[in-house]
């Protein structure tokens, strides 16, 4: 049996079940940064709480706020990250 030329574009559209997608180093960077930068600005946001309202530094919010605005800032980036190859 003979066999059928792929079209373009096939070869990633099908996968064989069970089988991983191709990663993707472009949009692993793109949302590390936002991650980083959530991270930035959940320490900024915190440490600027701190100073203005409270009279303690608490290392426990510091750290919540750290890890969640790493968290959040992953997630923006996922959601803001555009292929520019496909265009």
């Amino acid at each position: 049996m003979k066999k059928l030329p792929k079209l373009p574009g096939q070869e990633k559209r099908y996968r064989l079940p069970g089988t991983p997608p191709p990663y993707d180093k472009q949009k692993s960077l793109w949302s590390i940064n936002y991650g980083l930068k959530g991270m930035a600005l959940g320490v900024a946001v915190s440490f600027g709480y701190f100073y203005y309202y409270e009279d303690y530094y608490s290392p426990k919010i510091i750290a919540a706020v750290t890890v969640l605005g790493y968290f959040v800032g992953w997630a923006v980036g996922n959601f803001m990250y555009s292929d520019k190859s496909k265009e």
